[in-house]
């Protein structure tokens, strides 16, 4: 489990405690179990690391339904499509203002390089 956490941590830029807390936290909850595919032990790590904030506010938990950890997961996904959306919305729209100012100096270039030849 280690292994795959530290692999997980890796390629996100987690660091070592990243990887001692999440492997507590899959221990804590009894989610080993439900690790039976790759997908499923990404889920359950992104969950994980997104309850870590959350349950300092909360009473220790010591376990988790597969049905709640689907649902905030894709609570989690949702939220980082949005935002992953509106920053691409700002980009086109920052580009599309930009294509807007830009051709009317260019176009005045071109014609007057079109009259003198």
């Amino acid at each position: 489990m280690k292994e795959m956490i530290s692999i997980y941590a890796k390629h996100n830029s987690k660091d070592d405690a990243f990887v001692k807390k999440t492997q507590k936290m899959i221990e804590t909850l009894h989610l080993q179990e439900m690790i039976t595919t790759g997908f499923m032990f990404y889920i359950i790590v992104e969950v994980v690391a997104k309850m870590k904030g959350e349950e300092s506010k909360e009473n220790t938990r010591h376990s988790i339904s597969k049905q709640e950890i689907f649902r905030k997961y894709i609570n989690h996904y949702q939220e980082r499509e949005l935002k992953r959306n509106h920053e691409e919305q700002k980009s086109q729209l920052h580009k599309t203002t930009e294509f807007m100012r830009k051709p009317k100096t260019k176009s005045k270039k071109k014609k007057k390089s079109q009259v003198t030849h």
